[in-house]
């Protein structure tokens, strides 16, 4: 007993401590400050760019192993002669690297940080001579995956594996493994995080956000697994065949797409439909999913017919041959590549997607693959330069393109729902946990709480003011301009650029609120509110309204009025609906009267007159402007002549 105990005491002390190096929270920190030190200088080198990629992947799914083996055919698009290239390795096991070679270049192995370069997964290769400007060549390389073991787990699963290229394939450059905690940097004496480049930067327009080795690529795949399973890539299927005990699948890009690609096994059920293009080229759909997870296979098949026809209504054609959907296990995401949606159980295959019908609860499996879809359209023909607001263009426009979807097909009130749920609150908690300082919306550094939440309410508010049609018009001719054109990538410049020119003077103040500046509005009906009949037979309502705008610094939070800085002034435009039913039964909708009203005051006396009686009055029905708390924007109108302070 105590042999066999001292035994495996040693089996995995040589597991977690030689052959997988065990790092506690703090070791882990020291070795991101290694990095740093030792390579933050390398982080910028100029990097040749894939123009295509071939790649053989196999799964052995009974064995949790794999082996991926490929080339990438590279371009110097840098104005000098490229003479070194780091490439960074998938995995940490230098003996599972059974292949690696670059064409006209020969590996280094002795000089300066030789160690450090190993030991952080990397490899150093020196051109021979340097690579031309416009000169092209090829890398080859495989690589296996092998079982799991003690301390090093395997991404390869029995049934259900999902892995995306940055988990199997080589990369070129340096990955960017600095330290982000502010205290952590000051306490290892290094210097403030650089933030990401400017939206003005050339530079960095030349790359986008997912890669700064490539623009788009030419792809082609074949995926093998055991029988009984599917394999899935990105592209067009080409071929099925059965070979040395294996399914084997062959896929090709039928135009080049954004080097980032997925690689799926699974024992998949598989449901199929065909979408209705109107350009007569009709797509087919698939859902691929566990035999036991069909719930919402129909809900979701639903929802990519419906996005695809708002879509190609509202932004423009599709640009694939195929939508696929794919489930995965563990997780809880779902990640949009060319044509190809791996998407996790969790999230859509086994959640109660709730009654339709009732406007108190998003249909989240609908709502979600509507966001997938949408990025078909933003980050892989709209794809965002790697700067300051890159990701506002990615999920922002993602996530106003899922609630148009969302809305056409289940109406302004769920919508509405989502609104508040996904964007309102989500916005209002996330600024409040950020430790980092928040920045405007144009230039947001990838917080979720502004590209997701932040954006969402911005363009929800947007389409209301500007007319839905004139803001995505506005967004159709920005992808049209911008759309698969490779560098320079836009920015969030161009597309608020795009945006103005489609609103009007008296909505251009607002399009800076909203984009440029953090700024909070506080409204609410004063005292009571008068109803008396008037001369043409109907009811005249009169009552105060204080409408105050601040404006957050950036750097310490705190807000201040626009009344009380100078050069600044009042000049909102705000909604007020007048109802019949209490308005929060129908989230703002079913208003007897609409109408917007010009505020240049804190407070304003306003009246209106209206057919009938109303019973409730509301500020800003719809939630348009970014506003905390809204409870005293509504009264109730009682019987007699006074509203009631409520």
């Amino acid at each position: 007993f105590v042999a066999g105990l001292i035994g495996s005491g040693g089996y995995i002390f040589k597991a977690y401590n030689i052959d997988n190096e065990y790092r506690s929270a703090k070791g882990r920190d020291l070795r991101q400050v290694k990095w740093e030190k030792t390579f933050d200088k390398n982080r910028k080198d100029p990097l040749p760019k894939i123009r295509s990629v071939a790649v053989d992947v196999m799964f052995n799914p009974k064995e949790r192993t794999a082996s991926v083996s490929g080339s990438y055919e590279i371009e110097n698009t840098n104005a000098e002669p490229l003479e070194q290239v780091f490439v960074s390795m998938v995995t940490r096991h230098k003996e599972n690297i059974k292949k690696l070679e670059l064409a006209g270049a020969v590996r280094v192995t002795k000089g300066e940080n030789m160690q450090e370069i190993e030991d952080f997964n990397y490899r150093l290769f020196r051109f021979e001579p340097p690579l031309a400007p416009g000169a092209r060549t090829r890398m080859e390389f495989e690589t296996v995956f092998h079982a799991p073991e003690i301390a090093d787990n395997s991404s390869i699963e029995r049934n259900g594996t999902f892995v995306d290229s940055s988990a199997v394939l080589p990369q070129f450059g340096i990955r960017d493994l600095r330290l982000r905690n502010k205290d952590k940097r000051r306490k290892n004496d290094l210097p403030e995080l650089e933030k990401r480049a400017d939206r003005t930067d050339m530079d960095a327009r030349q790359r986008h956000f997912i890669s700064s080795s490539s623009d788009y690529v030419n792809f082609k795949a074949k995926v093998c697994t055991d029988v009984g399973q599917i394999p899935i890539a990105p592209g067009k299927m080409l071929a099925e065949t059965s070979e040395n005990g294996k399914t084997c699948r062959s896929y090709q890009t039928i135009r080049p797409i954004l080097n980032f690609f997925s690689f799926l096994s699974a024992n998949f059920e598989v449901k199929r439909d065909v979408w209705k293009n109107p350009n007569g080229r009709d797509v087919p759909l698939a859902i691929y999913f566990h035999k036991a997870h069909d719930y919402n296979v129909d809900l979701m098949l639903d929802a990519m017919k419906g996005s695809l026809d708002t879509f190609t209504t509202t932004f423009g054609p599709y640009p694939y041959n195929q939508v696929r959907i794919m489930e995965f296990p563990y997780r809880g995401f779902a990640q949009s590549f060319a044509g190809t949606i791996p998407f996790s159980e969790r999230i859509g295959f086994v959640m109660q997607s709730g009654d339709p019908t009732d406007n108190k609860k998003v249909d989240l499996a609908t709502y979600v693959t509507m966001h997938e879809i949408g990025h078909q359209w933003f980050a892989h023909q709209i794809v965002p330069a790697d700067t300051k607001g890159f990701n506002v263009l990615s999920e922002g426009l993602t996530e106003n393109a899922a609630m148009t979807a969302y809305e056409a097909k289940l109406g302004w009130q769920k919508a509405r729902r989502v609104l508040e749920q996904r964007s309102i609150q989500a916005y209002l908690t996330g600024r409040t946990v950020d430790r980092e300082d928040e920045p405007p919306l144009a230039l947001a550094e990838g917080q979720q709480y502004l590209d997701y939440n932040k954006a969402s309410w911005v363009f929800w508010g947007l389409k209301q003011y500007m007319g839905g049609d004139k803001m995505q018009n506005a967004i159709r001719g920005f992808l049209q301009e911008y759309g698969y054109k490779g560098p320079p990538y836009p920015t969030s410049i161009q597309l608020i650029d795009a945006l103005r020119a489609a609103a009007p003077d008296e909505l251009q103040g607002l399009i800076t609120d909203y984009w440029e500046r953090i700024v909070f509005w506080d409204m609410k009906i004063d005292g009571d509110v008068d109803v008396t009949p008037n001369a043409s037979g109907g009811f005249t309502v009169k009552f105060t309204a204080k409408v105050d705008k601040k404006i957050a610094s950036e750097e310490t939070g705190k807000e201040i009025s626009v009344t009380e800085i100078d050069g600044e002034e009042l000049n909102e435009w705000v909604e007020v609906g007048f109802y019949d039913k209490d308005p929060k039964e129908t989230w703002g909708d079913e208003w007897v009267k609409l109408e917007k009203v010009h505020i240049t005051q804190l407070e304003t006396e306003l009246s209106f007159d209206l057919d009938e009686r109303p019973n409730f009055v509301l500020l800003d029905p719809r939630r348009l402007l970014i506003e905390r708390k809204v409870d005293d924007n509504v009264k109730k109108l009682p019987k007699g002549k006074l509203a009631s302070a409520e």
